[in-house]
């Protein structure tokens, strides 16, 4: 807490609303609880603490890859492309046709 400038920013963006603002501009500065991370298993940005994950896996009832919303909808397009991809049918020449052209020529 010795370099904090008290901008604010890490109030603004803290996605657990973790942080109140206005008892550092009134108060004296109080012990902080160092939180544990998760970060993005793609590009490292931190996403979320590890009881955040820990209560979203007992929510889902599994443990899910670490991602931030940008790789998250990246990796979950590429799953859906990679499942969901239809085979396109093979397309087989009509033996019929070359048959009546060969026999339309043909010496009769």
């Amino acid at each position: 807490m010795a370099r904090c400038a008290r901008c604010g920013n890490c109030y603004r963006i803290c996605p657990q609303k973790a942080i109140e603002f206005q008892f550092m501009l009134e108060n004296g500065w109080d012990e902080v609880k160092s939180l544990e991370l998760v970060y993005c298993s793609v590009c490292g940005v931190p996403i979320y603490t590890v009881d955040y994950r820990r209560t979203l896996s007992e929510k889902l009832g599994k443990e899910s890859e670490p991602t931030c919303s940008k790789h998250r909808d990246e990796v979950t397009r590429a799953a859906k492309a990679h499942f969901l991809k239809k085979k396109s049918p093979e397309i087989k020449p009509d033996i019929r046709s070359d048959i009546g052209s060969d026999m339309r020529g043909g010496a009769i």
